[in-house]
């Protein structure tokens, strides 16, 4: 019998050494191999980012800066939506590093086919792969050094960060210093002459209530950080065609009625170019009998999902029912029959 074992020692030996070597570099609990095909330990939460981009010659900046300027780019997957004529400058690749191209999903549409911000932000949410945060800005942004610890970190502090939300209107990076800390509060809504609610934003202090970022009802279309799930509960209406004003209305009050809650990050997470006069535009692209239909229509079906005019016959695109509408009017301090604010968020 003890030589048998001792025939055998070898053999065991190699079976424990290759068991202990596969246990040591196989991710578990607690790790995952990135993009880049590195082990992370611990497991570091993965981001995607929506980018839809019409004729943005600041695009491929915009691209190479959410790598350069994050401080663990291998968790970082953007889905792109490029709406573009022939000229080559309006392309959103050449800037990053080529490591990052499996990270980027694109879908590319001629600008003589597009058809506004809501549908090509729907057309980027086809291509998020279930990352555990889904982020939007618009392609002309500018991030800071380390942006996305910065929003995990402001995400992490709300009071139910599995059903929270950061947004602001990001600071104009042609007024402000991109280490200002001053952070954009959208303060109020007021009603345009389509009776489509739209915010006013104001500069204020990183002020915030206990530890956590300070609580607001309005979602803004050129940054929102959300978890996984808001693309689940609420899904992206491609029916919105040539909407603009009217898109963060709608983003707002079907996420909080979802049971999202909305919050001001208490640090900027980016800047933003606004205006942009000389640069193109889709209204002035496609203005014409059809873009004027489509974009009433739009407006019609926005008021109708908010209840403003004869309600839609609920689809999956509507509100949620964890919180009724005229909850949601009543905390945002929106009295839609009359337009007028009843409450300001810069309090």
């Amino acid at each position: 019998m003890s030589r048998l074992v001792s025939r055998h020692v070898p053999l065991i030996l190699i079976v424990l050494v290759a068991l202990w070597a596969l246990v040591l570099h196989t991710p578990g609990e607690g790790y995952r191999t990135d993009a880049l095909g590195q082990t992370n330990q611990p497991r570091r939460p993965t981001i995607f980012v929506s980018v839809a981009s019409y004729r943005d010659s600041e695009c491929s900046k915009t691209i190479h800066e959410l790598f350069s300027k994050s401080k663990h780019p291998e968790r970082i997957f953007i889905g792109v939506c490029e709406q573009n004529s022939d000229d080559p400058a309006e392309t959103c690749s050449g800037k990053h590093d080529s490591r990052f191209d499996k990270q980027i999903r694109t879908i590319r549409v001629p600008h003589t086919e597009a058809k506004g911000p809501c549908v090509a932000r729907y057309a980027c949410s086809t291509l998020f792969g279930s990352e555990d945060y889904y982020m939007q800005i618009d392609s002309h942004t500018v991030m800071v050094d380390s942006w996305d610890e910065k929003a995990l970190v402001e995400i992490g502090a709300c009071p139910t960060p599995d059903r929270s939300i950061l947004s602001m209107y990001p600071n104009d990076i042609s007024t402000y210093d991109i280490n200002t800390t001053d952070v954009p509060v959208m303060c109020r809504a007021k009603m345009n002459d389509k009776k489509l609610p739209i915010f006013e934003a104001a500069m204020k202090p990183p002020t915030f209530v206990g530890d956590a970022p300070r609580p607001n009802a309005f979602i803004a279309a050129g940054f929102f950080f959300a978890p996984r799930d808001f693309v689940k509960l609420v899904p992206y209406d491609p029916n919105l065609k040539q909407l603009f004003q009217g898109e963060e209305i709608l983003l707002s009050a079907r996420a909080w009625t979802n049971g999202f809650d909305i919050f001001t990050p208490r640090v900027n997470v980016c800047l933003h170019h606004y205006l942009r006069e000389e640069k193109p535009k889709f209204w002035n692209d496609q203005k014409g009998i059809s873009y004027e239909a489509e974009k009433s229509t739009s407006e019609s079906r926005a008021r109708r999902i908010l209840g403003i005019e004869a309600p839609l016959i609920s689809d999956q695109y509507g509100l949620g029912r964890a919180r009724s509408i005229d909850e949601y009017w009543a905390f945002a301090g929106i009295d839609p029959s009359t337009g007028l604010s009843t409450k300001s968020f810069c309090a």
